[in-house]
């Protein structure tokens, strides 16, 4: 084999790694982009799903470093691409707890001179909100505070 050849190889070599490291950067920064138009529960499900997604594309680019088909270089800048959108995925899905909690907290409100069951009610969607994950523990205390309040009120009221 001649030098050319070598040449060519070598070249040929890095520019696939260049090639692959880039699909894992574009994949981790397209993994950002989050309908705005879905209803909240359907949007916090295809939010989860994009994590779940950049969390395998992660397992992928260190396992292509580790054989050598990307670059550190291209790692790193993947790994900051990634870093970025996983905040940005986990700031969505906090987002979207607070809208769900805002809603909660104006169902209780709209509940003027509420029956406990009425108020009983709420508290188990939102329980379960909180279960399932829809909501954060912060926006389920924030609820909390508002039942609290909301819960008194009434029993002054009666």
């Amino acid at each position: 084999m001649g030098l050319w050849e070598w040449w060519q190889r070598l070249k040929q070599r890095a520019d696939e790694r260049k090639v692959r490291g880039d699909r894992y950067i574009d994949a981790a920064i397209r993994s950002m982009e989050v309908p705005v138009e879905m209803e909240l529960g359907d949007r916090q499900n295809q939010i989860r799903t994009q994590q779940k997604v950049l969390e395998q594309l992660l397992v992928e680019a260190a396992n292509a470093l580790a054989q050598d088909q990307i670059s550190q270089e291209s790692f790193r800048t993947f790994n900051d691409a990634y870093e970025t959108a996983r905040a940005v995925l986990q700031r969505c899905v906090e987002n979207i707890s607070e809208d769900l909690c805002e809603q909660y907290i104006q169902q209780l409100i709209g509940l003027q001179q509420a029956s406990e069951s009425e108020l009983y009610t709420l508290l188990q969607t939102v329980e379960t909100s909180l279960i399932k994950k829809e909501m954060t523990q912060t926006s389920f205390r924030t609820f909390m505070d508002a039942y609290k309040a909301a819960t008194a009120k009434n029993e002054k009221s009666m």
